[in-house]
C-alpha cells in the first residue's frame, strides 16, 4: 500500500466512524416535558386509574441503615424470628476503636426486615444484642425465606475486655 493509499483508507474509516455516532445538534426550541397526569382513566374501556398523589414508600437499605435505627411505624408491626447463618466482628483502625457486627442470615418472607436492641454493660465487658425481625400486620407477603445481610454498630471501645452476645448466644470476644 502506498502513502495516498493509506490516507485514504483512514478517512474512510474516519467518516464511517462519525457517520456511526451520530450527530449532536443544539437547538432553541425547548424540550416539552412528561405528559400531565390526570385522574382520568387513559382509556375507558380500561377503568384504569391514576392515583392524584402517589403514597410514598418507606426504602430500606440494610447496609446503609443499621437495624438499630428507628423506622416509622415500628410500634404497630409484628416481631418475628430470624434465622442467623453467620457473623464477623470487624474492629476499625480508628481511636477509639469502633466495633461493627457483620451478620448474614434468613427472615421469614421478604416483607421482613431485620432491626435490633443493644445493651452494653461497660463494667463486665459485656454487650448483648436482640435480633430479630420486624413485619407490617395485615401485609400479604410471598411465602418465602429471603436472606439479608446487615451490619451492626457496636460502638466505641478505648480498653478492655468484652464479649458479644446475640440472641443469648455467645457470638466473639475481643479486646482493646
Amino acid at each position: 500500500m502506498n502513502h495516498r493509499e493509506i490516507v485514504l483508507a483512514i478517512l474512510i474509516a474516519s467518516l464511517i466512524v462519525y457517520g456511526c455516532a451520530g450527530e449532536v445538534q443544539a437547538t432553541d426550541t425547548p424540550v416539552e416535558g412528561p405528559a400531565e397526569i390526570t385522574d382520568q382513566p387513559a382509556n375507558k374501556d380500561a377503568g384504569l386509574q391514576v392515583p392524584a398523589e402517589p403514597k410514598e414508600l418507606e426504602l430500606r437499605d440494610p447496609l446503609l441503615l443499621s437495624p438499630l435505627d428507628p423506622i416509622s411505624g415500628e410500634a404497630e408491626m409484628i416481631a418475628g424470628p430470624v434465622m442467623i447463618k453467620e457473623s464477623e466482628l470487624v474492629l476499625m483502625e480508628s481511636y477509639p476503636v469502633q466495633v461493627l457486627l457483620r451478620v448474614t442470615g434468613d427472615l421469614p418472607t421478604p416483607c421482613h426486615m431485620p432491626r435490633a436492641t443493644l445493651t452494653r454493660d461497660d463494667g463486665s465487658g459485656q454487650i448483648d444484642i436482640e435480633l430479630y425481625s420486624l413485619t407490617e400486620e395485615d401485609l400479604m407477603c410471598i411465602q418465602v425465606i429471603q436472606s439479608f445481610e446487615t451490619i451492626i454498630p457496636l460502638g466505641e471501645y478505648t480498653s478492655g475486655e468484652y464479649r458479644v452476645y446475640m440472641n443469648g448466644e455467645l457470638v466473639e470476644e475481643f479486646k482493646v
